[in-house]
């Protein structure tokens, strides 16, 4: 079992106990291949609750500020997330991101750019 695995089946059992978590339309989302995964950014818990959702393993975008922080940094990149610096057109995240799709994988972004609590 990879760490994602892992990691996803751990965040699951807490989404269901502490959330309720329950989903619908799960069947819209191809379990293979690339796709954009394009949602409203409410919570810290949303690329956790959306990645259990979607039942496959997702590729994140996350804001450059929280990689340097002692073990957020290395964890949310080993459950695949890739830096982008918010303060300026990030072209090497957009070509990382670019070659994830390519790869016939699933990126999941927050277009609002941050937490939007409303």
């Amino acid at each position: 079992m990879t760490f994602y695995r892992f990691c996803w089946w751990l965040a699951y059992g807490l989404a269901v106990v502490l959330f309720r978590l329950r989903v619908e339309g799960r069947c819209y989302i191809p379990q293979s291949g690339a796709l954009i995964l394009a949602s409203n950014h409410c919570s810290n818990v949303d690329p956790v609750i959306i990645g259990v959702a979607a039942g496959r393993e997702l590729w994140y975008l996350a804001k450059a500020e929280l990689f340097p922080i002692p073990l957020l940094g290395k964890l949310i990149h080993k459950l695949h997330a890739m830096p982008v610096d918010r303060s300026r057109g990030d072209r090497s995240a957009f070509l990382a991101w670019t070659i994830i799709l390519q790869d016939g994988n699933p990126v999941l972004i927050f277009p609002e750019g941050t937490r939007n609590k409303r």
